[in-house]
């Protein structure tokens, strides 16, 4: 009978064979590697730009209360009560109207008393007082800032 070449021992040679040949390639890239030199990192890119002089402006946005360095505060005085008289007598007439343009120019002299002057730029802020709305004495009625 024929032997076959498994039998015969072809095949253990034919595998000692290739097993050699992969082992010699192998040997010979490990030596290839160490004689060579080491890869190279990759390059970075580098950018240059000139600087150059320029306007800074901060700024930010915020929820607060500001309070002025400066500011006046208005408050009334102390007001006097006054009865008109209904009656229609004349001398009783001219004497209320002597009173009456005394009393105007009491309240110019008040007013040009109570004439704002600060030493410095200000605005009236708002006043927190209402139309026949009663306050007492020394009540702050707004304050400049």
């Amino acid at each position: 009978m024929m032997k076959t070449w498994i039998t015969s021992g072809a095949l253990p040679a034919s595998l000692l064979a290739v097993g050699a040949s992969i082992a010699s390639w192998k040997v010979s890239t490990l030596d290839e590697a160490a004689g060579a030199p080491p890869a190279a990192e990759p390059a970075e890119a580098v950018s240059a730009v000139v600087a150059r002089a320029s306007e800074h402006r901060e700024s930010s946005t915020a929820i607060g209360t500001v309070l002025a360095l400066r500011s006046v505060t208005l408050r009334n005085e102390r007001l006097r009560e006054h009865n008109a008289s209904t009656d229609v007598e004349v001398d009783r007439v001219r004497a209320e109207r002597d009173v009456t343009l005394a009393q105007i120019a009491r309240t110019q002299a008040v007013i040009a008393r109570k004439t704002i002057r600060v030493p410095f730029r200000a605005r009236i802020g708002l006043a927190d007082v209402h139309p026949g709305q009663y306050l007492n004495e020394g009540t702050a009625l707004t304050t400049t800032r």
